[in-house]
């Protein structure tokens, strides 16, 4: 009885210990995945202020040449 008691003992603590490397690697990859989606957002909003801020230099340039001429 006291052999079968430990071998259950095991299983139910291998189980456990592979439940918890699978949460672990769970976690890590949903939190990887999050890291990326914030990292692209963040660039796409960079590259989009970027392309304004040179839009608004652009046409600032332009009015003011045209203002120039006028």
């Amino acid at each position: 009885m006291n052999t079968w008691r430990d071998y259950v003992r095991r299983e139910k603590n291998a189980v456990n210990v592979i439940g918890a490397i699978a949460r672990r690697t769970l976690r890590i990859e949903v939190f990887q995945r999050i890291r990326m989606f914030a990292r692209e957002k963040f660039l796409d909003l960079d590259a989009q202020r970027i392309c304004t801020n040179f839009y608004n230099l652009m046409k600032s340039k332009n009015l003011k040449r045209v203002v120039r001429k006028w």
